[in-house]
């Protein structure tokens, strides 16, 4: 593999607490700087940034180079996935 990844996050309940505004946008800010947090610290190079775009209460994350094997984005994946998350 030599290509591009990209992974699709969607926040599990967000219509479920829509009533309740703030326990709505919770997970979506937890999300969403969990995100920032790993593309600032981690993958800081504009090389080898992480691209990030957000729908909704989803995000899209995709590399910015083509890469060997799909390590990185699991890697992400686990990082930003809580530990009570349904498979």
């Amino acid at each position: 593999m030599d290509e591009p990844w990209a992974a699709y996050i969607d926040v599990q309940g967000f219509k479920a607490h829509w009533g309740h505004t703030m326990a709505a946008f919770r997970g979506l800010n937890a999300l969403m700087e969990a995100i920032y947090r790993i593309g600032v610290n981690v993958y800081p190079d504009e090389e080898k940034c992480l691209l990030c775009y957000q729908f909704g209460d989803a995000f899209l994350m995709t590399s910015g180079l083509h890469e060997r094997d799909l390590s990185r984005a699991v890697l992400i994946t686990i990082a930003i996935s809580p530990p009570y998350a349904e498979c």
